[in-house]
């Protein structure tokens, strides 16, 4: 969608704020030295009491993602996109864990349900998150389309009020000046109208020779 089709007038030129692309550029570098901080300084191998809870507390998030995104299409709410990708990124980081935490007894079922499960959910659901954004994209490009025509044809009736209000008056003095004429004939035959010939010879005159 181009910034000179008439059609996106009115319509931002960006779909974000101007200080996000700095902003978050500058997290993402920030974040590139302390990652390599972690992969020098973190144990391989570390035991936690709070295993349990923390796998149980994301499998959580992901049943309320998946279930979010259901609910958001059934009710055909534009925001499945966003549910829909938050649903994809979590289902990423489930099959990176299972892949990267399990054992090597558990390492089977690990890659089966990532390559089967996880991964395939993802895609269907990144692919969801894209729909609704060209859909979205469509019909802000008709709607501005239609308004910019609908515009146009506001201008055009504009600019013709004046001729139009002319047309009306040449109407108007077309038809008294017809009125006229017709009036004026009228009265001419009137005028032309020849005497009655018994007052021509007066009350008291005798008809006979």
């Amino acid at each position: 969608m181009s910034n000179t089709d008439p059609g996106t007038r009115g319509l931002p030129r960006r779909p974000a704020p101007g200080w996000v692309a700095p902003v978050f550029a500058l997290l993402g570098a920030a974040t590139i030295p302390w990652t390599i901080y972690l992969s020098v300084t973190l144990p391989q191998r570390m035991d936690t009491g709070y295993y349990r809870t923390a796998w149980v507390g994301f499998d959580v998030m992901l049943v309320l993602g998946l279930l979010t995104t259901a609910y958001t299409a059934w009710r055909g709410q534009q925001r499945v996109g966003l549910v829909a990708m938050a649903t994809a990124t979590l289902l990423v980081v489930d099959a990176w864990f299972d892949l990267t935490l399990s054992s090597r007894a558990e390492m089977l079922s690990a890659v089966l349900s990532a390559a089967l499960v996880e991964l395939p959910l993802a895609v269907v659901c990144g692919w969801i998150a894209l729909h609704v954004d060209r859909l979205v994209a469509r019909r802000l490009h008709r709607l501005a389309r239609r308004a910019a025509r609908l515009q146009a044809e506001t201008v055009a009736l504009k600019l013709d009020e004046p001729g139009r209000r002319g047309m009306s008056r040449l109407q108007y003095l077309l038809r008294e000046q017809a009125h006229l004429r017709r009036d004026r004939g009228q009265a001419a035959a009137v005028k032309d109208f020849p005497p009655d010939s018994r007052s021509s010879r007066g009350r008291g005159a005798d008809p006979r020779p």
